[in-house]
């Protein structure tokens, strides 16, 4: 029994090394082809399909969350991108509105969000017209505060449970912004420390 509970523990630790050396690398960056489906289906011009995608990234810093989404296909007559966002249902917050800063030469896009507090979390997705079309970034989310997102969590607490189903239990946890990994009735910090 000993043998079989150290061996649960080491897994478990090794899943929460594996997520801080991950999230401390991705610095909360991502790359996507995909498009938005509800706004692609709902606009005739909509692309449906990126072949070179578009790279994101997101931070918090002492001024607000920075937003960064650089486009890698060169279409022709690309446009300053415009944002939206969305509340915690998936609704729309307000209209669209223009993205701070645009470097048609790199194709690169930048924003900085104020008034958001530790914890608060963001979901929004970017527009880009071009040539008598425009496009729909798929929905980003992003809580304040943390060094990665949601989507590149799951990626790798999902993979790392796969490691560990002996146990049948280990599972993610986000409160308040802040993830655990929870196995059976333990719950363990990021840093690998039990919570009791």
């Amino acid at each position: 029994m000993k043998t079989s509970t150290l061996l649960v523990s080491m897994s478990i630790l090794c899943i929460l090394l594996t997520v801080n050396r991950y999230s401390a690398l991705a610095a909360c960056t991502g790359h996507s082809n995909n498009v938005d489906p509800y706004y692609t289906e709902h606009d005739n011009a909509a692309a449906t399909e990126l072949p070179l995608g578009y790279d994101w990234s997101i931070r918090t810093t002492v001024v607000g969350v920075e937003i960064s989404v650089t486009f890698q296909d060169d279409f022709v007559g690309l446009t300053a991108p415009y944002m939206f966002m969305f509340d915690k249902d998936g609704q729309l917050i307000g209209g669209d509105f223009p993205m701070q800063n645009w470097n048609p030469n790199t194709r690169t896009a930048t924003h900085t969000l104020t008034g958001y507090n530790e914890g608060d979390s963001i979901t929004f997705l970017v527009k880009m017209a071009y040539a008598l079309h425009v496009l729909f970034t798929k929905r980003i989310y992003y809580v304040v505060g943390t060094t990665c997102d949601e989507e590149e969590i799951d990626m790798v607490v999902n993979s790392a449970v796969e490691n560990v189903k002996t146990t049948g239990s280990a599972q993610k946890l986000i409160e308040n912004g802040t993830m655990f990994i929870l196995n059976g009735d333990r719950k363990y910090t990021a840093t690998g420390m039990e919570i009791k």
